[in-house]
């Protein structure tokens, strides 16, 4: 049987660890309130030193009067890059206030690879462009026509990538943006845009062809990305090379990689060229051959320069595999090379 002072004991004990819990708990919460922010902030900072915030690479709006050639089409470029106005091939200008309007259009049912319109951004040297999407504004005249295909080269059209979904022209106008997968540019490389304007559907979808006498007018050409510094740049053509199978005792013969770089560090020096196993050698001749060789270079940008591969006639097993690298700083460069099985 209790008394009452143990009842009294009991409840004030009871009371007295439910105060120290619900403090306990105040004060996590008022930590947790406290670390989570942080963390956040962390983390936001964290990914934003990592991947930047996209910008305006390139912006061209076309401010001006009615006149030919078209007045305004001086575009704003990021810092550490330059870029150039649009220019027209086998198409016209047309006078008109505050937009890049054209004619002399394409009224074919296929592209006409000398039909365009086009615009590059070159980054400095030591920078290239990180980029992610082009977006514009577009319309044509009732007669025009309503197709049109956008690409992009690094090599001013030898190859090219293609948008392939480009939507149709309307009347009134609209933007149309082209997110391509993100890509990096290399140090100093020229990055070109061209539209080109086609069809024999017209812009208004009426019954008769389009016209080569309507007009196309763009606005606010915006490329978006980021200009961002690029440490050293080396470039192994191709990534790769395999040999065929062959004696023990003979050797292969050479194949050929190319090596070719920019912003290289120091601007005037030699770069050693290694294979990572004794089954291969290398030799920047075809004549002197060993695990290791080297390419002098006089400016910080090397052009193309062949560096030879080849098996060598030692090894007994099959199917070897080596790599062909350069490394400097924290940047490994790699070409893979693989070998037939050996016959004995």
């Amino acid at each position: 049987m209790l008394f009452f002072p143990e009842v009294k004991r009991v409840l004030i004990s009871i009371q007295w660890l439910e105060a120290e819990l619900n403090l306990a708990l105040q004060q996590k919460n008022a930590f947790m309130k406290r670390i989570i922010p942080m963390s956040l902030m962390a983390v936001l900072l964290s990914l934003f030193s990592l991947t930047g915030i996209a910008q305006n690479v390139y912006l061209n709006q076309f401010t001006g009067a009615s006149s030919c050639p078209t007045p305004g089409n001086v575009p704003t470029v990021a810092a550490n890059a330059t870029g150039t106005a649009l220019t027209r091939n086998l198409i016209t200008c047309t006078p008109t206030a505050n937009v890049f309007n054209s004619t002399t259009l394409n009224n074919t049912s296929s592209i006409n690879p000398s039909s365009y319109i086009e615009f590059t951004v070159t980054p400095d040297a030591g920078y290239g462009l990180s980029l992610s999407s082009l977006s514009f504004f577009r319309q044509g005249s009732n007669t025009a026509p309503n197709q049109l295909e956008v690409s992009y080269s690094t090599d001013n059209f030898a190859t090219s990538t293609t948008w392939g979904a480009a939507p149709l022209t309307t009347n009134p106008g609209s933007v149309a943006t082209w997110d391509f997968p993100d890509f990096v540019t290399t140090p100093g490389q020229t990055l070109s845009f061209r539209f080109y304007p086609y069809g024999t559907q017209r812009t208004d979808l009426g019954a008769t062809p389009a016209a080569s006498t309507g007009t196309l007018r763009f606005d606010d050409i915006t490329l978006i990305g980021n200009v961002i510094p690029v440490g050293p740049f080396l470039l192994f053509t191709p990534g790769s090379q395999s040999f065929a199978n062959q004696n023990i005792g003979t050797q292969s013969t050479s194949q050929i990689i190319q090596i070719s770089g920019d912003n290289l560090s120091p601007s005037s020096g030699t770069l050693s060229l290694s294979v990572s196993n004794a089954d291969f050698e290398v030799s920047n001749d075809d004549i002197n051959w060993g695990s290791i060789t080297s390419v002098s270079y006089g400016t910080p940008l090397l052009n193309s320069t062949p560096v030879y591969v080849r098996s060598n006639c030692n090894f007994k097993w099959d199917r070897h595999q080596s790599g062909f690298s350069y490394s400097v700083g924290h940047y490994q460069y790699h070409a893979s090379l693989s070998t037939g099985n050996r016959n004995f």
